[in-house]
């Protein structure tokens, strides 16, 4: 299991930090049933689930629910310049699968796979400035690259997103990095070759919960599948998870919940 970084709330994103977040799923309604019964989440009523749906908690928009023939979360980092980036994530052995595309005027996106297999999104905000909440229940906490390939993903972020990277560890038994100052950095990547939670290179994103234990049971009885017990670390109490369509996550009960 992987150590996770606490993050403080803040409006302000800097370049390279995770900015937005979205679910790609294979049966949105299953998907919509399942996050929201565990975290709160509700669709806007003016999107329909046969299309993309911006998901809220408490009317603040904190992912998107978009329909493909995949599963698993897309975590959009901020750039400045999406044409920049899809050049760098060529040049540094990467993949662009999508864009640069204008989304009318909330920004411009690129979706792209790294040289170690994880999809991951950029995004140039225009309008749409990112989480309308983080670190609270329900919300986002905290974003991880599992990464099988730890020594062609570093420098890629590093490349690619500007990444200042600080290693939390450097041995066989944990391996980890983390963009900017431990404490306040809201990003990382993990050294995911020897752990037994990942079988590709993915991004999984921590969700903040009032209660771990409350939220391990919540996950059985909405037909996810608990991957280990709650456990104390550092930087909360954690647990990792799959929903009902096998996509990776882990809840979080901050210090402050405790």
């Amino acid at each position: 299991m992987s150590e996770v970084a606490r993050v403080s709330a803040a409006v302000d994103r800097f370049p390279g930090e995770p900015i937005w977040l979205e679910l790609a799923t294979t049966d949105p309604e299953r998907s919509l049933a399942f996050y929201g019964g565990l975290l709160g989440w509700t669709a806007d009523a003016s999107d329909s689930l046969d299309g993309a749906a911006t998901l809220r908690l408490h009317g603040d928009h904190v992912a998107r629910l978009v329909p493909m023939p995949d599963d698993g979360w897309i975590v959009y980092l901020k750039v400045l310049d999406a044409g920049a980036a899809a050049a760098a994530v060529e040049a540094n052995g990467g993949r662009v699968e999508v864009g640069p595309s204008m989304a009318g005027d909330l920004g411009v996106l690129l979706i792209a796979t790294d040289p170690s297999g994880a999809r991951v999104g950029f995004w140039q905000p225009g309008t749409h400035p990112g989480f309308g909440a983080e670190n609270e229940p329900g919300a986002p906490a905290w974003f991880e690259l599992h990464t099988l390939d730890f020594a062609a993903a570093v420098p890629f972020y590093r490349n690619v997103a500007g990444w200042q990277t600080v290693s939390m560890g450097d041995s066989d038994e944990f391996r980890m990095v983390v963009h900017g100052e431990p404490g306040e950095a809201r990003v990382g990547i993990y050294d995911a070759a020897r752990d037994d939670l990942d079988d590709e290179s993915a991004w999984m994103p921590y969700f903040a919960v009032a209660d771990a234990e409350t939220a391990a049971r919540r996950i059985r009885e909405l037909g996810g599948a608990l991957l280990d017990q709650p456990v104390d670390t550092p930087f909360g109490r954690v647990a990792h998870a799959t929903d009902p369509l096998g996509t990776l996550f882990t809840v979080i009960q901050l210090p402050e919940a405790s």
